[in-house]
């Protein structure tokens, strides 16, 4: 049997398996590897911007940039220009300093003194000019006319605008709107049955109890979990866990992934299946023989099978979707074959019997 290529991760330099390659620029990393060289955030392949083979993530990529205005001192790079002799001379050697005798600067005229002290500055406004304020007609200087403040007044008392004193009962009636209110507040879209993965939290638990591996809130680990099988009849128990992977090195009876997400199991021979239950973006990824692989409720399943034995592998599912498997080539040199497995299927009566095929997208 011809053995799977091995990778090498460009930062870290250790194996790099399938469900966690990434592949970049001719580069490859590992998932938790591959992050912005400024922040230390993770990446992925839509989040990050390269530079002379640096990556950073775009937020930061752009803050560097704008930093200095050029691509060298805001990446801590020598700017450019930083070799270049100052010019003291201006154009065709002439002194900017030096004044042309001949030249003739032509003074503003002085402004005409009005005779009296300058406006104010500050202090309070000056007073308003004579007259009934709440009424009377005041010309206007500039125009000649009636002053708009006080014709409007004048308008108010003399009835051109009716005012009606409003009670107190009145006045803390709010006013009526002729505005149809519509529905400010969207309806939430309803919650998708296993699309979503609640794990409890609790002291994270890796321990063997009769001949069953548990592995229990395991959460936020960039170490892989590694256990080692001493006995066929063994069983590793996943559960609970989000954010880890676990390594499972040896011949087992059963691997079990229950209410986990984004989580990768990686394994060696299976006699009997690797099951998943209300389970989200996990990664399963198979190096030996395997029988068989159920999935009940989960969403966002990769299944890596890295063998040609493994090939011959019955998948069942139930109630989930988002579902890929990928074989591998025909070669260790050829790229992987990646398959989706339905999650439609149409039912028709024919002749009494009920006849279900998978739905296919054109």
């Amino acid at each position: 049997m011809a053995k799977a290529k091995i990778e090498k991760c460009d930062v870290c330099q250790k194996t790099v398996y399938a469900m966690e390659k990434v592949s970049l620029e001719n580069k490859i990393f590992h998932e938790n590897c591959f992050k912005c060289s400024h922040c230390k955030k993770k990446l992925t392949p839509g989040t990050y911007t390269a530079l002379e083979n640096t990556f950073y993530c775009k937020p930061h990529y752009h803050q560097l940039f704008a930093a200095k205005g050029n691509y060298s001192e805001g990446f801590g790079k020598e700017k450019p220009t930083a070799g270049w002799t100052p010019s003291t001379a201006s154009y065709e050697g002439v002194d900017p300093n030096k004044k042309d005798p001949n030249l003739q600067v032509k003074e503003k005229p002085a402004m005409k003194s009005s005779g009296g002290p300058p406006p104010p500055t500050g202090g309070p406004p000056p007073p308003p000019p004579p007259g009934d304020l709440l009424g009377g007609n005041v010309a206007s200087e500039d125009t000649g006319g009636t002053n708009s403040h006080a014709a409007a007044l004048d308008a108010i008392r003399t009835g051109g605008h009716q005012l009606r004193h409003l009670t107190r009962e009145e006045r803390k009636q709010k006013p009526v709107s002729s505005v149809v209110p519509g529905d400010s507040k969207p309806k939430a879209a309803p919650k998708k049955e296993g699309s979503s993965v609640k794990a409890p939290t609790g002291p994270p638990e890796l321990k063997l109890e009769n001949n069953k591996w548990i592995v229990r809130y395991q959460q936020s680990r960039d170490d892989p979990i590694n256990i080692k099988i001493t006995d066929i009849k063994q069983s590793v128990t996943i559960t609970d866990c989000k954010k880890c992977s676990v390594i499972v090195l040896g011949k087992l009876t059963n691997v079990s992934v229950v209410n986990c997400a984004e989580v990768g199991v990686i394994f060696d021979d299976i006699i009997a299946t690797v099951e998943a239950v209300r389970s989200t973006k996990l990664g399963l990824q198979a190096n030996g023989n395997i029988a068989q692989i159920a999935l009940d409720k989960c969403s966002g399943v990769d299944i890596f099978i890295q063998s040609q034995a493994g090939k011959n592998v019955e998948i069942v599912t139930s109630l989930s979707d988002t579902l890929n498997v990928n074989f591998p080539g025909a070669t260790p040199d050829d790229d992987p074959i990646e398959f989706p497995i339905p999650s439609q299927f149409t039912s028709i009566i024919e002749r009494g019997k009920l006849n279900t095929h998978p739905v296919e997208h054109v």
